[in-house]
């Protein structure tokens, strides 16, 4: 299995939780602990058993709002 990295190169460096949900259940969650991320940061994510096309969503919690960023992308896991 061929593996790919993208960096996340972060603008507004602010305090933030990241969760990753496949198929409505959450396979990761990252958080900086309430301190400043650096500008780049790389996650590694265990898909943990589902394979072919998937369906990806991503939700960033921006620290002491209540906004949220959402994004939603099409993977191909395992081949």
């Amino acid at each position: 299995m061929q593996r790919r990295e993208q960096p996340l190169r972060r603008t507004g460096r602010r305090r933030q939780g990241l969760g990753v949900y496949v198929g409505g259940r959450r396979i990761a969650l990252f958080g900086d602990g309430g301190a400043r991320p650096g500008e780049v940061v790389n996650h590694h994510i265990d898909f943990g058993g589902p394979t072919g096309q998937q369906k990806v969503l991503a939700v960033r919690n921006v620290a002491d709002t209540t906004n949220a960023c959402y994004a939603r992308i099409d993977v191909r896991v395992g081949g």
